[in-house]
């Protein structure tokens, strides 16, 4: 006989129990939760965004469409990835912590950009007759 909040159990009782409490919490035999598939497919987008971004700044030539890409795969892919962190976490102060991720990163890195965007046109002779159109 076991004993369990000052109830007393036997082990298979226990046992079957334990068993009852994962079949709900996995939402039955074999099957994962929709929370989980939908919070895996916006990880694995975010993840696909930010791979996009990264061959965007490894294959474009100028500095301005590299930062184009690079700036969108940024924030695309990082809102994707932390959506779905948000829709697997249940704690509401841990979500309020990524909202605020997600904030902070939205508010940066324009700012960011535009400075490095500055930088480029006050420096490259070349940046006028490269915006021309051909």
């Amino acid at each position: 006989i076991l004993c369990h909040n000052g109830a007393k159990y036997t082990a298979e009782a226990l046992e079957e129990m334990m068993r009852e409490n994962r079949r709900k919490r996995r939402g039955g035999e074999g099957r994962m939760p929709v929370r989980e598939i939908i919070a895996a497919i916006c990880i694995i987008m975010g993840l696909l965004v930010f791979l996009c971004a990264t061959f965007g700044v490894f294959r474009l030539k100028y500095v301005m469409n590299k930062m184009h890409a690079a700036a969108l795969g940024d924030t695309m892919g990082l809102f994707l990835v932390v959506l779905g962190l948000i829709i697997l976490s249940s704690n509401v102060f841990i979500i309020a912590k990524f909202i605020l991720i997600i904030l902070f990163f939205w508010l940066t890195s324009p700012i960011a950009t535009h400075m490095l965007a500055r930088v480029e046109l006050l420096t490259n002779k070349d940046a006028e007759e490269r915006m021309k159109d051909k």
